[in-house]
Order: structure tokens, then sequence, then C-alpha cells
């Protein structure tokens, strides 16, 4: 009686093995850019609830130029950072737009998304240009 395996057995396990391992990285090669927008949505939704709380006491959002600042600074504080954009080429934060021809005004929080530059508007209610923009507005029209 023999002990061992012949080299066609080797192979074909090698084999086997090979292929379960390509269809692993395959299947999970795509979770990473979903979590990552994932995150972004979640820290944009964080900064509109503070824009929002903003807004609640002072019967207005905060004005675009050091948006920041307004929500940092409040007391009680609204929010204890704004977050970096991942997808930002040089680092910068999130973005912040208001458009003040619409009562109380029309907010776009936004992040440039994959491609790394900001398309995405507001005006009249209305974001357009979204693209791959990732965006959280109280407009009542998003257009592609």
């Amino acid at each position: 009686m023999r002990k061992g395996f012949t080299l066609l057995e080797l192979l074909l396990v090698v084999g086997i093995v090979g292929i379960l391992a390509t269809i692993t990285v395959l299947n999970y090669s795509g979770i990473r850019p979903e979590a990552m927008k994932a995150k972004v949505m979640a820290e944009l939704r964080n900064i509109e609830s503070a824009l929002l709380t903003y807004e609640a006491r002072h019967y207005c959002f905060p004005p675009v130029e050091n948006w920041e600042d307004y929500l940092l600074n409040d007391s009680p504080r609204l929010i204890n950072r704004i977050p970096k954009d991942p997808y930002s080429p040089s680092g910068a934060h999130y973005q912040y737009d208001l458009d003040t021809t619409t009562t109380p005004g029309t907010y776009l929080i936004l992040s440039v998304g994959p491609d790394g530059s900001r398309d995405a508007t507001v005006g009249n209610d209305v974001v357009d240009n979204v693209d791959d923009d990732i965006v959280v507005t109280n407009a009542r029209n998003i257009n592609q």
C-alpha cells in the first residue's frame, strides 16, 4: 500500500485552490469603493445634521464663506470637526454651497467623488450636473 499523493492529484488541488482564490478576489474587489461612498455619505449626513441644527437656532443657514467656523464655534458646538473629503486631490474638506434665492435657502453639501472634480451646482431649488459627485441637499430637484 502506497502512502502520499500523485503529481496529478497535487496539481488538481493547487488548480482548484487557485480558482477559488481568483473568484474570492474578484467578488471582494468592488467592496472597498462602495464602503468609501457609504462613509462619505455618512459624514455628509452628519454635516447636514449640524447645518439643520444651526438653521433651527438662528433661522438661517450659515453663509458659504467660513461656514465651517459657524458650525464649529456655535455654542454649544454643533460638530466636532469637518472631515476631509477622501476624494479631494488636494485633501480639502467637504464643500458647502447655499442658494439664497429660496427661503430659508437651498443648501448643497458635497464630496467631489471618484473623479476628484466638482461638477454640481445649486440654484433655484435645483441641483445640476451631479455626475459622480456625492451630494446631500434639500433641493426639490436633482439633475444628473
